[in-house]
Parts: C-alpha cells; structure tokens; sequence
C-alpha cells in the first residue's frame, strides 16, 4: 500500500503541475502525499484574492461535480484527499475535472 500511495503522489504531482500550474487563478499548490491543497486566486503575480462574496472555491466544486467529481473548498482553496487506493486514470479524472471547472468559473467571472 505504501507502494501505491507513494506512486500515486507523484502522478498526482505531476497532473497537478500539467493541468493547473499556468493557470493565471491557481496562486499556490501544496502537497503531501495524495493531499493537496489548491489555492484560487484574483491574481497570480500578485496573489490578490478574489472577493469574497464571489464563493469562486465553492463554485469551482459545483462545477467539478459535472464531471462527475465531488471536491471540498475552505474558502478558496482546493482540497483534494481521495481514498489511498485510488487509481491513476481517477486521479487524472480529479484533476481533469478541476481544470475544467476553474476554467469555466474563470470565464463567468471575465464575463
């Protein structure tokens, strides 16, 4: 098991760093192991947050349910914790659908 978990942290640091690090709303990415925290922000170079009242983490997790995944939000931070048995094609569906769902929240709020 401690086999799998620890390959199934880098797959996921390595998704995390294809599909979310150029993203101009994703200020910080914290991992340990298979959990990450990912932090949403107004802007990156300067990592200004976005109001509040806007719920963009809560949203974004709204939005990944479409896909099919369910995630958690403190505010505007991302939090992934899947199941230590988890696969890489699931972990590749969790960060797939999160890409997503930032893209598509971002573009209501450019809207």
């Amino acid at each position: 098991m401690l086999d799998h978990v620890g390959q199934m942290a880098t797959h996921l640091s390595a998704l995390l760093k294809d599909k979310l690090s150029a993203s101009p709303y994703v200020g910080d990415i914290r991992q340990r192991g298979l959990m990450c925290g990912i932090e949403l922000v107004k802007n990156r170079e300067t990592l200004e947050a976005f109001d509040a009242n806007l719920t963009i983490g809560r949203n974004v997790c709204l939005r990944a349910r479409d896909h099919g995944v369910i995630l958690r939000n403190l505010g505007d931070a991302i939090v992934i914790m899947p199941p230590l048995s988890i696969t890489a094609p699931e972990l590749k569906q969790i960060v797939d659908a999160l890409a997503e769902a930032i893209s598509i929240v971002a573009t209501k709020i450019r809207s």
